[in-house]
């Protein structure tokens, strides 16, 4: 099992928590056809409390094989276009696989209503032992998180070696290390970032070497 997590930005503002929304229902069938292929099962959407032109899509699967088995189905592009349609063009979806994402975090959980979804890119030129390396690094940081308002936390490496990351200076192929946090509320989590715990993690994040760039989004997701 793998899960898949899209993150798409909107061409249009958009409401996801209004189910008579017309972007909600575009993402609703979409997501409806794909869960009918073989080999996907479940599937949440969600979007960003910061950025809400910026939706986050999970999907699992049984294998990333499985998803392309998919992707070049003849039913595939006739599914996705409406989907499509409402993105911006400018900027195409972001599709990475990871190894399975606990569904609780997910929002399943019933103590958990955001989940913080944060992607830190990495040099494409990673050596196993930059893997363990930043592994390290980042079991330094679990502390705070433990002691914190946290009801979770998953890590998982992406399989793509070439993920776009874009700030305000360049472009760059990365490889993306995902963690997905669970929090009761937005409230939650923002009481953790104005502690010293969060500003001391986030020195040890932005010191380590290889990080080219991090991404977070506090999504509220909703299961298909």
């Amino acid at each position: 099992m793998i899960t898949e997590i899209a993150t798409l930005e909107l061409a249009a503002p958009a409401d996801l928590s209004d189910p008579s929304s017309p972007t909600t229902s575009t993402i609703r069938t979409f997501l409806t056809a794909v869960l009918a292929a073989d080999g996907a099962h479940a599937a949440y959407f969600g979007q960003s409390v910061e950025k809400p032109d910026i939706v986050i899509i999970f999907i699992d699967w049984d294998s990333t094989d499985a998803h392309h088995q998919f992707l070049a189905s003849p039913a595939s592009d006739d599914i996705a276009s409406p989907l499509l349609a409402i993105t911006n063009p400018a900027i195409p979806p972001q599709i990475l696989h990871l190894p399975p994402i606990p569904h609780a975090l997910l929002g399943e959980q019933p103590d958990i209503n955001i989940s913080e979804i944060i992607f830190f890119y990495f040099s494409t030129f990673l050596t196993p032992g930059d893997i363990l390396s930043i592994m390290a690094t980042m079991s330094k940081l679990r502390p705070a998180l433990d002691i914190s308002e946290a009801r979770g936390v998953f890590e998982g490496w992406a399989e793509e070696g070439g993920v776009v990351y874009v700030d305000e200076k360049r472009e760059e192929r990365c490889k993306a290390l995902v963690s997905v946090v669970g929090w009761e509320s937005v409230e939650a989590h923002g009481r953790f970032v104005g502690t010293e715990e969060f500003r001391t993690n986030r020195e040890v994040v932005m010191g380590m070497g290889m990080l080219r760039g991090v991404e977070m989004f506090n999504v509220m997701l909703v299961k298909v």
